[in-house]
């Protein structure tokens, strides 16, 4: 009788052991589940949305949309991606404006260029000079001139204005005071004053 006791205190004892590791078994399961779930929930979130964004924005880039950014909140080789990019995008941006200026120039050489060609008369081919020469810079007007024999006057010798008729710029200038002019002048080298 005691040893059936003990038996049986032994196999409900090895029972509830059995059941004891085979909930731990299910929750240590569970829990694994949980983690690898949570895991890739953050790497779905850290890695694979900022490479999906970057190649969507790819495509914007790749179509002409040269003003797409990533926004750069990534760390290590993600946030290094979203950096490059920008700096591509930047790169880009500056390449195209400056190759549709040096375009502009080369229409306003040939615009120039052709009415050299023509034999146009001179008066005709400086006040094109003077236009092709504001339209291209920022400026309010343009004037092509000479110095007189003496040095102490201007000569308008062609003239545009972006605001009201080029006619109203006066024919010739005084090379006295502190002006672009007398500064051009004095130096023979290009000047510039605001």
């Amino acid at each position: 009788a005691a040893e059936r006791r003990t038996s049986v205190a032994t196999a409900r004892a090895t029972t509830d052991a059995a059941h004891l590791a085979y909930a731990g078994g299910v929750v240590a399961v569970g829990a694994s589940i949980v983690l690898v779930v949570l895991y890739a929930g953050y790497l779905t979130r850290a890695i694979v949305g900022p490479v999906r964004r970057a190649a969507a924005l790819t495509g914007r880039l790749a179509g002409g949309d040269l003003s797409a950014r990533l926004p750069e909140s990534g760390v290590g080789e993600i946030g290094a991606l979203q950096s490059a990019f920008n700096v591509m995008g930047t790169s880009l941006e500056r390449s195209r404006d400056e190759l549709a200026r040096l375009a502009e120039e080369q229409a306003a050489l040939r615009r120039v260029a052709t009415l050299v060609a023509q034999a146009a008369p001179p008066d005709d081919v400086l006040a094109a000079v003077a236009r092709e020469i504001g339209q291209l810079l920022p400026a309010d007007y343009a004037v092509i001139g000479r110095y007189d024999g003496h040095g102490s006057e201007f000569m308008n010798v062609a003239s545009w204005s972006r605001v009201g008729d080029p006619a109203d710029l006066p024919a010739r200038l005084s090379i006295d005071g502190r002006n672009v002019i007398s500064l051009v002048r004095h130096t023979g080298r290009p000047a510039r004053l605001e």
